[in-house]
């Protein structure tokens, strides 16, 4: 036996500690900031120093950055619900039915505002609306103390934020660029074997759905580092604007690829074999630039290699002229196929600039930086929201203190003011959520768990702890349970859940009292909130319903609308963001099947492409320098698309794409419009055409 071995020796100890690493600091991190929250909070004699505890846990996240984002949003939500929470004391000291009826209207109103905005500017909203409800009840039953128990519940929750902030910042503090670069990483590993089968052949339609889907989520997950790096990094400023860059020419690269494979799904067409061969030496490349030496895709691509290759298919173009015995519509595919290849060329190298720009934003100079599509338009990154949506969220939340209050006051329950709290806390907060009915059910579980944790920890453990190192001791176990369960992707709701209510109900307040009927009926109250607020997103416009996925399916109609009739300036962004959020909203509704999901994609695909199409006609109609008025012959065509006439645009577009055909009635026939022009005419009409195009196409390895 080696006498120099250490238990970390063992290789699949060392690797689970390697693995795991970040997850450990997070827990530690966690349990230190929760024991030094409850020894400040007993050494200020605060009234309960369990809300200090749970601050920390609410505010806690792996990241300073978030840490700090989050606390602001609640510290300032906190700060106006107890304010308005003293305005309604005063307003309604003598008439409770009034008070809880202005206070269902405010939390109503908050929780559809949490709904129509994103990140952590929606948990201030949520803050603001379910802290008057935490101040307000407890203030409403003495409004001779209201101002005090407002001043301490406020005391209490920035005393939490303060240590959460302390403690994440000084203590193996872990910044979100490390994240946010492995992750463009990542997606740049993806796209790039994605460029790779493109190139050499194409893929199916279903398979780059999910691959959409996967690109659309890590690009959410990406974009709300924007809400936060403000309060992360003094070179915010800079970075936001190299991650707008980079998000943009992302989506711009992965557009043209988009088209361009369908494209090469025409080639694969036996009808179609000779523009394929003819196009074979410019696509020749690829496979060369894009793969590595064992055939497997780059994680980045050669970029001084992926230039040269520009430069030959540029070069290709000009001294290659197409087959004259090629028909009209074989010229077409090949000069549409190969300006998309030339096209995806230049933006996967304008994404690589954006890349390194991400990578080093000081170092980048601003005239160097990427060209975004929409340069020169105002950036907005609020999504589009449907408004019935944050409506529902406002009016479930005011229905559920409705129910709960009267229910209270029915039966003069002495828990009815937490339960009451807590309906209302759990269906604001989980209105925002992807599956909110579920993630209740797993906050509801954490409740239970710490129900019965609280009725042992209380009567079991409680009884032989005096001084604070022994209740530390005692907790310990607990509040690393806590930690693991809110580290874990799986069963981070019930973590939430147990630590959360675990210290409410365990933990001694500064005057202890040993009340067991009082920590049943608290048990019992919390359990009844969560099933009641759980209840009401199964009932009032949950959604998985059928109903909301129409209206899901009728905001995407509508982004191709607005692509077609909006202003250009900023367009372009704004398109790509909502039919982005709209196809995540879409794909990850609870209850769809997998085929529903596939058929769902195919559709947002379609629409995408439309939309992108449209705004690169009118972008290509304003930028041509041409004494035709084409923008008046395409009139039509564009309005026909909003409505998506497709007997129309199979009408409308033909004679534009044939203007010599001899077929075509003189008065039909219109003089040649710009090439690029064309092509984008020529993508919509591919979308409209009787025939489809082929769906499937052999995969190459």
């Amino acid at each position: 036996m080696n006498p120099h071995a250490t238990p970390f020796a063992w290789p699949p100890l060392r690797a689970w500690l390697v693995g795991e690493a970040q997850t450990l600091i997070f827990v530690l991190k966690t349990a230190f900031a929760a024991i030094l929250a409850l020894w400040i909070g007993y050494r200020l004699a605060l009234d309960s120093p369990q809300t200090a505890v749970v601050t920390v846990f609410i505010v806690m996240q792996a990241h300073t950055g978030l840490v700090v984002a989050k606390g602001f949003y609640r510290a300032l939500g906190t700060v106006v619900g107890s304010g308005v929470s003293l305005l309604l004391v005063a307003a309604f000291a003598q008439d409770r039915f009034g008070f809880l009826a202005a206070l269902a209207l405010w939390i109503g109103a908050l929780t559809a505002g949490a709904a129509w905005y994103r990140n952590f500017q929606s948990y201030a909203f949520v803050l603001a609306g379910y802290t008057a409800c935490l101040v307000g009840l407890p203030a409403a039953l003495d409004p001779n103390q209201a101002f005090e128990i407002a001043v301490t519940r406020l005391t209490e929750v920035l005393l939490g934020i303060a240590v959460a902030s302390v403690v994440s910042g000084l203590i193996a503090p872990i910044s979100m660029r490390g994240d946010l670069l492995r992750a463009a990483q990542a997606r740049m590993t993806a796209l790039t074997g994605v460029a790779q089968r493109v190139i050499t052949g194409g893929m199916p339609t279903a398979e780059w759905g999910t691959l959409h889907l996967a690109a659309t989520q890590g690009l959410a997950s990406m974009a709300s580092f924007r809400a936060v790096s403000l309060f992360a990094d003094a070179r915010a400023a800079a970075e936001n604007r190299a991650l707008d860059a980079w998000l943009t020419q992302f989506v711009a690269t992965a557009s043209t690829l988009q088209v361009l494979n369908r494209h090469q799904a025409l080639l694969a067409d036996p009808g179609n074999a000779a523009v394929a061969d003819w196009l074979a030496p410019a696509f020749l490349p690829g496979l060369r630039v894009l793969s590595g030496t064992n055939g497997q895709p780059l994680a980045t691509p050669d970029w001084s290699a992926l230039a040269e290759w520009a430069q030959s298919a540029d070069d290709w173009q000009r001294a290659t002229p197409i087959p004259a015995d090629f028909s009209p519509e074989a010229r077409r595919l090949a000069e549409e196929t190969l300006n998309l290849l030339r096209q995806s060329l230049r933006e996967f190298l304008a994404l690589g600039r954006a890349h390194q720009s991400l990578i080093s934003p000081e170092t980048v100079a601003l005239d160097d930086a990427p060209n975004p599509p929409d340069a020169g338009g105002k950036t907005q990154h609020r999504h589009r929201t449907d408004v019935l949506v944050p409506l529902a969220a406002g009016v479930r939340a005011a229905l559920v203190l409705a129910l709960m209050a009267s229910f209270w006051l029915a039966t003069d329950w002495p828990t009815g003011p937490l339960a009451v709290t807590i309906a209302v806390v759990v269906s604001a907060l989980f209105a925002t959520a992807p599956n909110p009915a579920r993630a209740v059910g797993q906050m509801g579980q954490g409740i239970a768990l710490a129900f019965i944790a609280a009725i042992g920890f209380q009567f079991g453990l409680l009884p032989a702890v005096s001084g604070f190192d022994l209740l530390v001791a005692a907790w310990l176990p607990f509040l690393l349970a806590t930690g693991y369960l809110m580290a874990s992707p799986k069963y981070g709701a019930v973590g939430v859940g147990f630590g959360l209510f675990f210290s409410t109900l365990a933990l001694p307040a500064n005057l202890t009292a040993f009340n067991p009927a009082g920590l049943l009926n608290s048990g019992i109250g919390l359990l009844l909130a969560v099933a009641v607020a759980g209840l009401s997103f199964l009932l009032i416009l949950p959604p998985g319903s059928p109903w909301y996925r129409r209206r899901l399916r009728a905001a995407l109609d509508r982004e191709l609308r607005r692509a077609c009739t909006r202003p250009l300036s900023g367009l372009r962004g704004a398109f790509e963001r909502d039919t982005r959020e709209l196809v995540r909203q879409l794909a990850t509704l609870p209850g769809v099947t997998a085929p529903e999901q596939t058929q769902l994609l195919t559709q947002a695909l379609r629409l995408q492409t439309l939309g992108r199409a449209a705004i690169e006609l009118r972008r290509s109609l304003a930028d041509a320098a041409s004494a035709d008025p084409a923008p008046e012959r395409l009139a039509p065509v564009l309005r026909a698309l909003a409505r998506q006439d497709a007997a129309a645009l199979n009408t409308l577009i033909p004679p534009l794409l044939r203007p010599d055909d001899a077929l075509i009635p003189p008065p039909l026939r219109p003089g040649a419009l710009p090439a690029r022009v064309q092509h984008y005419l020529s993508l919509i009409h591919n979308e409209f055409a009787p025939e489809p195009s082929p769906t499937e196409v052999p995969l190459v390895a």
